[in-house]
């Protein structure tokens, strides 16, 4: 059963051997959960053993990992602790030897599962119980405070009815009895055990839900939700959602991926959000939220956050995004934040973690910024440039493309006008056959797939390897739009020497004048329109 306690219970094993001598040489914490990954397993192993990067990398195979770590293992008297077990695990996959009389090694795990226990053929197994009525009272009045207890003559009274919904499931337990922590109107007492109530059958399920989605455009969200084990909760198309009830994330106390993209009326985010501590993913994508909550800065174990397409989007609170330092993706593609990106740029080049980002920037001053940071080049992967209030002339020097060797989209949309121009001059002797061609295409821009031009005042576009013989095709699969050039006087596209590129997509939309694309008959025959 979830939410007994079989997690805190090995926690508090591992933190034991951590603070306490014991003569044990290293002691391992995983956590499995479903499906099981091998792979996983043996890094949090290699990790704890301390084995030698340089002698790690080389072992490209599962086996080759199990070997090294069976090796190092076989040496020392170990404590393997696995958290959330579903299946068997095959412990010489992993490269753990069999603990015996004679290495005196253990291995302690969790699981809800007592067939497991049979197929991991565990010598002893304890049966984590539910709490006593006596027992979980005791427990849920420490987590609401006695102040909160007696600040009405009617709490107490709803206090034992909640705490005997929970129905000894001390997970269940803390999380409401902390929600409920200096909450002192009756009435949303009251409301708690109506929701509690409802559908007793369908609540115990919730109890034991680990995912959800729910997707429906008449869906009414209750005030809370009780779902202690829910880990992954997905939130789609729900056109009537303006806004969460306040309390509905305080009792998702495991939650660690939340999609809340697509609901085209969302506008409002509870602070409550911000206590989802275990939260690894989050995206708000095409919703019509206005500010994000400074509640969200807690998140610290969170990795991915996406903000695309938030239209309405008007600010992110400084130091929000630089204590989230967990974070490995920030995407905030196709908004309308005009002020402020330059701060967030700062607060992105902090994060330790960070490797991609995606962007919209509209002005100088940002892409300035952009410029001077090595670090943030090399982690963008989409770029938009929109609405800029200035002339301006963009030039992508071959020192930017090379550090921005990850960019993926470039799109320039609404602005008044700007100058495209893309070159790198080289030499006639480094060019000597396709082999050298491969190099420098690696080198430079190779994972760009597409430049969007739209409604912009685009007086030209250059796109010129000079002397190598790239032009619009950077990669195997690449696409160029333009929409809506008014003005355009030249579009100059050299195409020589490209027998390996396709050109994908050349689009022109409601464009005044379009120049000319010039090339080799070679390459020509190698474009596809």
């Amino acid at each position: 059963m979830g939410g007994v306690g079989k997690t805190t219970l090995l926690k508090k094993i591992n933190n034991d051997f951590l603070t306490t001598s014991s003569d044990f040489d290293v002691v391992i914490w995983d956590v499995v959960s479903k499906p099981p990954n091998i792979e996983k397993i043996q890094e949090v192993i290699w990790n704890k053993l301390q084995i030698p990067r340089d002698i790690w990398e080389i072992k490209s195979t599962k086996e080759q990992k199990a070997a090294e770590i069976s090796r190092v293992l076989k040496t020392k008297k170990f404590v393997l602790l696995l958290d959330d077990i579903w299946e068997r695990l095959d412990l010489l996959e992993m490269g753990v030897p069999h603990p015996d009389a004679r290495n005196k090694s253990k291995i302690i795990f969790t699981t809800r599962s007592q067939d497991v226990c049979h197929q991991m053929k565990a010598q002893k197994s304890i049966e984590v119980m539910c709490l006593s009525s006596e027992a979980a009272w005791t427990l849920f009045q420490k987590e609401v405070g006695e102040e909160t207890l007696k600040s009405h003559p009617h709490i107490p009274r709803l206090a034992k009815i909640v705490a005997e919904e929970c129905k000894g499931l001390p997970l269940a337990l803390i999380t409401l009895g902390r929600a409920l922590a200096g909450e002192k109107d009756p009435s949303n007492w009251d409301k708690v055990i109506q929701d509690l109530g409802k559908f007793p059958a369908e609540i115990s399920e919730l109890k034991k839900t680990e995912k959800m989605s729910l997707w429906d455009q008449n869906v009414e969200f209750p005030e809370t939700l009780m779902c202690p084990n829910l880990k992954t909760l997905f939130v789609d198309k729900c056109h009537k959602l303006t806004k969460f009830p306040s309390r509905f994330f305080q009792f998702m106390p495991l939650i660690r991926v939340l999609d809340l993209s697509a609901n085209y009326n969302l506008s409002e985010l509870p602070t409550s959000i911000g206590e989802l501590n275990d939260l690894r993913y989050l995206n708000l994508t095409s919703t019509r939220i206005r500010e994000l909550p400074i509640e969200l800065k807690n998140l610290k174990n969170l990795m991915i956050l996406r903000l695309d397409h938030l239209q309405s989007l008007e600010t992110i609170p400084q130091d929000l995004i630089s204590n989230l330092t967990s974070l490995k993706l920030f995407s905030m593609w196709n908004t309308n934040i005009f002020s402020g990106v330059e701060t967030l740029l700062e607060e992105l080049e902090s994060l330790n973690n960070i490797n991609e980002i995606g962007i919209t920037i509209s002005s100088a001053l940002s892409l300035n910024k952009l410029k001077r940071s090595h670090k943030l080049q090399r982690c963008i992967r989409h770029l938009q440039l929109h609405k800029w209030g200035d002339v301006i002339t963009l030039e992508l020097s071959s020192l930017f493309l090379k550090r921005m060797e990850h960019l993926i989209d470039l799109e320039v949309d609404h602005c008044d006008d700007v100058k495209v121009s893309m070159e790198r001059e080289m030499k006639q002797n480094d060019v000597i056959g396709l082999s050298n061609y491969n190099v420098a295409r690696e080198q430079y821009i190779y994972s760009l797939r597409y430049i969007g031009i739209k409604n912009s005042g685009i007086k030209l576009i250059s796109i010129h390897l000079s002397g190598f013989g790239l032009v619009l095709a950077m990669s195997c699969s690449f696409s160029f739009y333009l929409e809506s050039g008014f003005g355009l006087r030249s579009l100059v596209c050299f195409i020589r020497d490209a027998q390996m590129l396709i050109l994908r997509a050349l689009i022109f939309h409601g464009a005044e004048t379009a120049g000319k694309c010039g090339g080799s008959e070679a390459a020509a025959g190698s474009m596809r329109m």
